[in-house]
């Protein structure tokens, strides 16, 4: 089984380094939306996460003498997942500040138009009387 794990999880870490490539360029070009911080988030994370592929790689392959370098070496590669999540975590708390923002911009567009729409409609009344 470990024959096929450790060249699955290669191109899965190479199809994150590539996708992680793609989004920097758009990015470069500003024909993204994010802002830096949460690049920086996505990349830290998908770095994490390529870190975490090569490690259950090559830790199908290795054979460890005790069970103590075993907990240890997959206790590293839990905390990268831990690690990982949580700058997935900080990435969707930055996304949803976002839309709040938008949403709450939004509003405001809507309620003045509103507001101009009602304007129109009082002194078009007025003017009729």
């Amino acid at each position: 089984m470990a024959q096929w794990v450790a060249p699955l999880l290669g191109l899965v870490a190479a199809a994150l380094l590539v996708r992680l490539a793609a989004e920097w360029r758009r990015y470069q070009r500003r024909e993204h939306i994010i802002s830096g911080r949460q690049l920086a988030l996505r990349a830290g994370s998908g770095l994490l996460l390529v870190a975490v592929l090569a490690m259950m790689a090559l830790g199908v392959n290795l054979k460890f003498t005790s069970a103590r370098s075993a907990a240890v070496y997959w206790g590293i590669c839990l905390l990268l997942v831990g690690a990982a999540m949580v700058l997935a975590m900080l990435d969707l708390w930055q996304v949803a500040k976002y839309a709040r923002r938008r949403r709450a911009e939004m509003y405001q567009r809507m309620s003045s138009y509103l507001e101009q729409v009602v304007r129109r409609r009082n002194t078009d009344r007025a003017g009729d009387q």
